[in-house]
């Protein structure tokens, strides 16, 4: 006889990620809401399966060629909605999950069927693990609208989906580099309402190497894409969001950073 499946699939892509994982997995293990742990294996030089101990919850799709990180999470995706998860949380593989994030978000979803989608607030640390600012977005639907004209409202490791909503959304799309999280939440929420939880679920790891810095301009005109072809002519804040975005392209990336820092909350640049 099968054992059912639980209700929530953690996915998390992973590229080259064998100095952070395990931590990650581990905060993931002290939830005690019952997941399991789809990882994508991004084609990463040295095979996940080589070095992580085997778990029952941690099912690992290996890519033998590295296709990024919409590629993989849209690999694991199909993986997923193939089974009878109910919900899918998002995780990357070098953050630390907060140990009643699961419950607090299952609960959630289960007291609000008209929400779809839910994020949280998080802290943004250093890869020492200090706390380099903390990252309030809106918590109501209404206002995550509004501010989705200027940039994604959600930190994206921090979502759960429903996977009804997955099933209508679609994929990733590969025509936003870098900004695939934000086109991904502007789809979500033409389908359905939405929500961010107004705790610190996750610590978020800003990596030097990552994406916000060394593709900085790639995002950005990525960002003014997905705006552009979400663009309501009737609303002020299309309008906005377009001018917004242009002057960040202006912007040296490190005057954005200190004007972040300064804050310990923000709305994002």
């Amino acid at each position: 006889m099968n054992t059912p499946l639980p209700r929530i699939a953690v996915l998390m892509p992973a590229h080259n990620a064998e100095s952070t994982i395990q931590r990650a997995l581990d905060s993931l293990k002290a939830n005690t809401e019952p997941h399991d742990i789809i990882i994508v294996d991004d084609g990463s030089k040295l095979p996940l399966e080589k070095f992580l101990p085997a778990r029952d919850n941690v099912i690992i799709l290996r890519l033998e060629n590295n296709v990024g990180v919409t590629g993989a999470l849209n690999a694991g995706l199909h993986y997923i909605l193939e089974k009878d998860y109910e919900f899918v949380a998002r995780f990357d593989a070098d953050d630390i999950c907060h140990s009643n994030r699961l419950l607090i978000q299952r609960e959630f979803l289960d007291n609000s069927p008209q929400i779809g989608m839910i994020g949280s607030w998080g802290k943004f640390v250093s890869e020492n693990g200090d706390v380099v600012f903390h990252l309030n977005h809106p918590t109501n639907h209404k206002d995550i609208i509004k501010g989705l004209y200027y940039n994604t409202q959600f930190i994206h490791p921090t979502l759960m989906i429903r996977t009804s909503v997955l099933r209508q959304a679609g994929d990733y799309s590969e025509r936003y580099p870098s900004a695939e999280d934000y086109d991904f939440a502007r789809r979500i929420s033409r389908i359905t309402q939405t929500a961010n939880i107004p705790a610190y679920l996750i610590d978020y790891t800003v990596s030097m190497g990552g994406v916000s810095i060394s593709k900085r301009k790639q995002q950005l005109l990525a960002r003014l894409k997905i705006q552009l072809n979400y663009f309501a002519p009737l609303c002020l804040h299309s309008y906005l969001g377009v001018l917004k975005t242009i002057s960040l392209m202006l912007m040296p990336y490190n005057l954005i950073t200190a004007i972040k820092k300064r804050r310990s909350a923000y709305r994002p640049l």
